[in-house]
């Protein structure tokens, strides 16, 4: 098979030659219509043997005002009218193999401005999409039988493994059978598979946020917006996510950057008002935690546990809020069991925080006696940390990642693992429990000497 190069390609030996967008490979199919501006194409993932877009391929030639005008002109057009909340066909546009070619999904406007239905859908014939067993299994969706879907999805991947939108949807169901690990993942895998297709970020965008991962969902946006600026779902969603969890440079930025699109839009102007209250939200919560660190540092314990609460209370994006009220829940000597709570922080903060979130976890699984998530937790340090001297210690406060306050004595923390190896455990699990009684046997010599 040839990739297409319209420089010495004609219009008629476009079916069957290769497309490539964003480092995607796709087949051209047979002519779906001509209009005066570009021919319109069917094009097939050659990964996933999926028609999930077309390709429309633009009669004007590299240089010329026609060519210029629509490159320059038709996306901020069509960001414009999405702004402005009005029905518009999305399509990307690229300069490649020696042509304009827009890049759409399989959709198309109504000639009629006055049809209510002004996008519908191109109807190409995919049979490796699997249509009948796909709308069985989206039957189920829609009626919430997640368990039955699901069966569908896992018949259609079995017959096409890489079928990018059972994976989509199967993705849905096992987050709705709250499966959100094995959910990211398939997103994942998905998009290494149709990295185009702006929906698999959207989706695995929320299944990060549902799992406290909010750097990662943002991130995740990012990356669509990346590969195409004017992707206005994806920014939207974006906005709100920013918004709702008080990142405000991210919301500001990612505003400062569409509202000359359509400057004034009832859109732009609701961002701008939601973002005004995200900043003094985050403002607050930025006071209160600093309070609580000031009492931590002081001991005054309970003080800092009701300031933890308030900023909890004050904020969504409150990872660090949360894992020092979990100190400050150690340390007043509080039985109730809540390692599991402060273990699922380590999914949202910051990687250098992660060691620090599963000892205080360890702490309060063996204070509740929760011997299974003590042990658990144990091994996850000892696996991440090798060096002694990085190995976590016991927090008396958080104030950011790089800023953790720590006790400079390990006696709690042997104890604490002398108890866990009394328990029933496995020989690998005893093993590596051993190996981190030494790392920390070393830390207390260390400690004592540069002491």
């Amino acid at each position: 098979m040839e990739t297409l190069d319209l420089s010495f390609h004609d219009v008629e030996e476009f079916p069957g030659k290769i497309l490539i967008i964003n480092g995607v490979q796709y087949l051209m199919g047979e002519l779906l219509g001509e209009g005066a501006e570009a021919y319109v194409y069917p094009i097939k993932n050659l990964s996933s043997n999926l028609i999930q877009f077309v390709a429309k391929v633009y009669r004007f030639l590299p240089g010329s005002e026609e060519y210029q005008q629509k490159l320059q002109v038709a996306p901020r057009l069509s960001a414009k009218l999405a702004l402005e909340e009005v029905p518009v066909e999305r399509c990307e546009y690229y300069e490649a193999h020696g042509a304009l070619i827009g890049f759409a999904e399989r959709y198309a406007a109504s000639a009629d401005w006055k049809d209510s239905g002004v996008i519908r859908p191109i109807v190409v014939e995919n049979p490796e999409y699997l249509p009948e067993v796909m709308q069985f299994a989206g039957q189920h969706m829609e009626a919430k039988e997640y368990s039955a879907a699901l069966q569908r999805y896992d018949e259609v991947l079995a017959s096409n493994p890489r079928h990018t939108d059972a994976m989509l949807k199967k993705a849905i169901c096992l987050s709705e059978l709250s499966q959100p690990i094995k959910a990211s993942g398939l997103l994942f895998q998905a998009l290494e598979i149709e990295p185009n297709d702006t929906a698999l970020y959207r989706e695995a965008a929320r299944q990060q946020a549902m799992l406290g991962r909010f750097e990662s969902a943002i991130a995740i946006l990012r990356n669509t917006l990346d590969r195409w600026r004017l992707d206005l779902e994806s920014w939207k969603m974006l906005m709100e996510m920013a918004i709702d969890l008080d990142f405000v440079e991210v919301a500001r930025r990612e505003l400062d950057a569409m509202s000359p699109v359509a400057p004034g839009s009832a859109l732009i102007r609701k961002f701008e008002i939601e973002l005004g209250k995200s900043a003094a939200r985050h403002e607050k919560y930025l006071h209160l935690l600093r309070q609580a660190v000031e009492c931590q540092m002081e001991k005054r314990w309970q003080e800092a546990f009701s300031k933890c609460e308030e900023a909890i209370q004050t904020s969504l994006n409150n990872h660090l809020a949360k894992l020092n009220w979990h100190v400050c829940h150690y340390h007043l000597g509080l039985t109730d069991n809540t390692g599991d709570q402060c273990s699922a922080l380590m999914y949202g903060v910051g990687e250098g925080l992660r060691d620090t979130v599963a000892l205080a976890g360890l702490l309060l699984y063996c204070r509740s006696q929760d011997w299974a998530g003590a042990t658990r937790n144990a091994l996850f340090i000892n696996d991440l940390i090798s060096n002694p001297m990085d190995l976590p210690l016991i927090p008396v406060a958080v104030a950011s990642e790089g800023q953790v306050y720590a006790v400079r004595q390990v006696a709690d923390i042997i104890g604490a693992l002398q108890q866990i190896r009394e328990r029933p455990i496995s020989s690998d699990e005893r093993d590596s429990l051993e190996m981190l009684l030494g790392k920390y046997a070393t830390c207390s010599e260390l400690l004592r000497d540069n002491d």
